[in-house]
């Protein structure tokens, strides 16, 4: 990731070309990849979370945190390519798009394995919101 935002989204990176910018993606998301492959397959991202391979709650969370990394990078990178592609109805562009609502999607169908406690910032604000409403 370090490597990513130094090549793509860094103040240097701004004077890069476009050719430049996109030969940087490439080499990024094959070794995103790369990264991908080498995790053991029940936490590897694009395979479907299952709540009873992770028993231990610090293992959901270390497999949470690994596909919102690896999604979070995708939408990063395909983001970019929207934006510097200049033909909209190119390959690249449709591939991108494409990468970006399957990355998209693999996020929503693993935010019901988000544990909601106490101390959950959002929970709190909807609560509190509820309330405000009851009364």
């Amino acid at each position: 990731m370090s490597r990513a935002y130094d090549t793509l989204f860094s103040t240097t990176a701004t004077l890069n070309s476009a050719d430049e910018h996109f030969s940087y993606m490439e080499r990024i998301m094959e070794d995103l990849e790369a990264w991908k492959n080498s995790i053991p397959e029940d936490l590897r991202p694009g395979s479907p979370l299952r709540q009873h391979r992770m028993r231990r709650p610090h293992m959901q969370d270390l497999a949470l945190r690994i596909h919102f990394s690896y999604y979070n990078l995708q939408i990063c990178i395909s983001r970019l390519t929207l934006h510097i592609c200049v033909d909209q109805n190119s390959h690249r562009g449709s591939e991108s798009k494409k990468c970006l609502l399957l990355a998209a999607r693999y996020v929503i169908e693993s935010t019901p394995y988000i544990p909601m406690e106490p101390y959950t910032p959002v929970l709190y604000v909807l609560h509190f919101r509820i309330r405000e409403y009851a009364n």
